[in-house]
């Protein structure tokens, strides 16, 4: 078990596996940012309803948060692989997609 002191998260963030989470946190720190710009942007000057500005926001930061991953955390350059790379990643993130706009679309109604 690691030591939840900030020494202990620091000597874990200097690991292999501390290093890709750090990257892992990064990306997802971004893409939250990016996602939820695009979701005000969506709601408030748009005027969109909330399900149609969810999916604006996820399927447009889903596609700078496949290449973060890809580049900083996957460590990988050059062609995307297939099967190994690009379908899990958008299956998961279709999903994703699904089940939040499903969320948000019953919220907007009890709201």
């Amino acid at each position: 078990m690691k030591a939840l002191t900030p020494a202990g998260l620091m000597a874990h963030a200097r690991t292999p596996t501390g290093q890709k989470l750090v990257k892992y946190t990064m990306v997802s720190i971004i893409s939250v940012v990016v996602g939820q710009a695009l979701l005000f942007i969506a709601l408030t000057i748009l005027d969109w309803r909330a399900a149609p500005s969810n999916i604006f926001a996820v399927g447009i930061s889903s596609i700078p948060a496949y290449y973060l991953n890809r580049a900083w955390a996957w460590g990988k350059r050059g062609r995307s692989h297939l099967m190994k790379e690009v379908v899990p990643f958008w299956g998961l993130n279709f999903l994703g997609l699904v089940v939040s706009t499903l969320f948000v679309h019953v919220a907007e109604d009890w709201a």
